[in-house]
């Protein structure tokens, strides 16, 4: 029997290029406004990429802000390594809006000749001085489905992945996770990091005969990868939900027994919507009753309930890579 005819996929509910187009006086406002237009170095030691890319850790000329310089010189760096680092800048700046990506800060095609060894390009980039959620997973545990820091935080992720989604239109080379997620602000700023851009992907059409949607593609694998990261934030076994709730307490006076119940009932209803042949948008994940937002007093947890959790791990405020 000859296979099936491929399904045309639905159209995508948003598109990136048309965000570019609409949102570009909005975008090149916030770029200016946050644009650093000098750097001092400090005395952190750069770290040099087998590529030859530089990482160094300054300041802005005012003291103000601490930021990333990437120093890419102008001969010698391999093509692919220099196509991937402009493909990450060019998204970022595509993202500016959005409080969940690092800001690009400024760009020199030229250094001054005192700050590099060779003629190179510099970029100046966000620093977000805070460990990996995966790490802090790995080290203070589980974070308590009823807390107001999971709750503040599962929305966050959703949120994130949802800008990345509709308003760059470049392609991820990786799958994003844990190990991309930083919290800054007393945890209540969620920044995606070293994510892996690649090529930009075409727009589609109206009356485009092909099959494939990259737009609606790409969303769907990264509602995948948020239902991923909210699974492994949450504890995994009762013994993990009681030590979570002793830990950061949470809503109702029950949840100290009902926690995994509640964790696989609300999961795997939306789980399994993903699971099936129509999968929801990273807005429609958004919309549901799961991933409402705090209210004004319960974001005033958020922040101890970060610390409590960062501190039982052992990390330090601003401790990074």
């Amino acid at each position: 029997m000859p296979p099936p005819p491929p399904r045309k996929a639905a159209a995508a509910p948003y598109s990136a290029h048309a965000f570019q187009r609409e949102m570009a006086a909005e975008l090149e406002k916030r770029r200016s406004k946050r644009r650093v237009l000098a750097v001092r170095p400090t005395r952190a030691a750069p770290r040099v990429e087998p590529s030859g890319i530089e990482r160094h850790v300054c300041t802005s000329s005012e003291g103000a802000v601490r930021l990333e310089v990437l120093v890419a010189p102008h001969a010698g760096v391999p093509f692919d390594a220099l196509q991937a680092l402009l493909a990450r800048i060019e998204a970022h700046r595509q993202l500016a809006l959005s409080p969940h990506i690092a800001d690009v800060l400024g760009h020199e095609p030229v250094a001054p000749p005192e700050t590099c060894a060779r003629p190179s390009a510099r970029w100046f980039v966000e620093l977000v001085e805070a460990p990996p959620l995966r790490r802090l997973r790995d080290a203070s545990g589980p974070v308590g489905e009823g807390s107001a820091l999971h709750r503040h935080w599962r929305r966050s992720i959703v949120e994130a992945m949802l800008h990345v989604s509709a308003q760059t239109t470049f392609l991820l080379r990786a799958p994003v996770s844990l190990a991309n997620v930083r919290a800054a602000d007393g945890g209540e700023r969620l920044v995606l990091t070293g994510l892996e851009f690649d090529a930009e992907f075409p727009e589609a059409l109206p009356g485009d005969a092909s099959d494939f949607d990259h737009q609606l593609e790409r969303d769907a694998y990264l509602v995948r990868d948020a239902i991923g990261m909210l699974t492994e934030l949450l504890p995994s076994t009762a013994d993990e939900a009681a030590a979570a709730v002793a830990a950061l307490g949470a809503a109702g006076g029950d949840d100290l027994h009902t926690l995994p119940q509640i964790k696989l009932e609300k999961l795997r209803a939306i789980c399994s919507v993903v699971a099936g042949a129509r999968l929801p948008t990273l807005r429609h994940l958004l919309s549901h009753p799961y991933f409402a937002p705090l209210s004004v007093a319960e974001r005033l947890e958020v922040e101890p309930q970060y610390e409590r959790w960062r501190v039982a791990g052992g990390h330090r405020a601003g401790a990074a890579d």
